[in-house]
């Protein structure tokens, strides 16, 4: 009965993975949250691969323990992942008129100016005019210069601050809505499904455990059971498989 229902159970989520993954792959390109939604979407899907492995094919206490902490943690990750989703999904688009989105009301500074350089004095004969004229022209210059860059700083470093404050969820990376509720729906799903499997592997445990052959924890273990020594009364002292299969189960229960 129990093989049935986690079958049953890991079908479904198999079936909603594979929904969430296509889901994931439309919204991936977004900046704030795409790259999480297809690892997610693949952490899902070796999670299926690993239960299956772990408690249908070759199960080992190990693997139970194992299953059941992954599935904890992937619990919550499907929990954060629906909020995360499902508020992100009632972010706004920008009109069809559409301004820009960094700050439709910034206007660039001008790029050049007429008064940017100072005008370029003729040279005269007198070497104590020119040479005066030269240094004037120079400290002209140098403070025009120190002018435009302190200047230019200061609009930009306005410009970034007006964009800080200005700039919204519901302004940027707001396409494919659709696709954020559907991640959020089969998140929920997936959160659901969790935690229908976790409460059949608590239930079922004696059940499950008890098709774990002795090797198996030993193998997970990286020991190898004993298999017979010099010493006969030794031997002779040592359960029979079939012994320890039977001491397991009793322990279970």
């Amino acid at each position: 009965m129990y093989a049935e229902a986690i079958d049953l159970t890991l079908a479904a989520q198999a079936f909603f993975t594979f929904c969430y993954l296509i889901s994931s792959f439309v919204v991936g390109g977004n900046y704030y949250g795409g790259f999480i939604a297809v690892f997610t979407g693949l952490l899902y899907a070796t999670s299926i691969g690993i239960t299956y492995y772990g408690i249908r094919h070759k199960p080992s206490r190990m693997m139970y323990g194992s299953v059941l902490g992954a599935g904890t943690m992937l619990i919550f990750t499907s929990l954060m992942a629906a909020v995360f989703w499902g508020q992100y999904a009632e972010c706004q688009t920008l009109s069809a008129a559409g301004a820009s989105v960094i700050n439709p009301n910034y206007v660039p500074p001008p790029t050049s100016s007429p008064t940017m350089y100072p005008t370029v004095y003729e040279e005269d004969e007198d070497a104590d005019e020119d040479k005066e004229r030269r240094l004037r022209r120079l400290s002209e210059l140098l403070g025009h210069a120190a002018n435009s860059v302190i200047s230019t700083i200061d609009s930009e470093s306005n410009h970034l601050l007006s964009v800080f404050k200005s700039r919204k969820l519901s302004d940027v990376e707001c396409a494919q809505t659709s696709a954020m509720r559907s991640v959020c729906a089969f998140s929920v799903f997936m959160f659901l499904s969790y935690i229908v499997l976790l409460s059949l592997l608590i239930k079922f445990k004696t059940e499950i455990l008890a098709t774990v052959p002795p090797e198996a924890d030993f193998a997970a273990a990286g020991q190898a059971p004993y298999r017979g020594g010099a010493n006969p009364t030794f031997n002779a002292m040592q359960p029979s498989p079939d012994a320890a299969r039977a001491s397991y189960i009793s322990a279970d229960l």
